[in-house]
């Protein structure tokens, strides 16, 4: 009686349930190395104000999260002309 059970609840695993893949994160061609740099420094920046609050650190932190929303800007404008 279990191996008939646990047989059919096997073959009805193997037909039905989809294998599971790996979900890579899409690579972004068009974002180069410099500007995920600039990322990585913003995510950095952004760490160092949360741990110690202070101005010098929000004046370089919100500094470096402008230049990477122009960098960004300037990425969709060529983005959209190239399409």
């Amino acid at each position: 009686m279990w191996t008939r059970l646990k047989s059919e609840l096997t073959e009805q695993i193997v037909e039905h349930v989809p294998l599971k893949l790996d979900h890579k994160p899409k690579k972004k061609d068009y974002i180069s190395r410099a500007t995920k740099k600039h990322m990585k420094r913003r995510s950095k920046g952004w760490k160092r104000y949360r741990q110690f609050r202070s101005g010098k650190n929000m004046r370089s932190t919100r500094r470096l999260e402008i230049i990477v929303i122009i960098i960004m800007q300037r990425l969709r404008r060529r983005m959209s002309v190239i399409r």
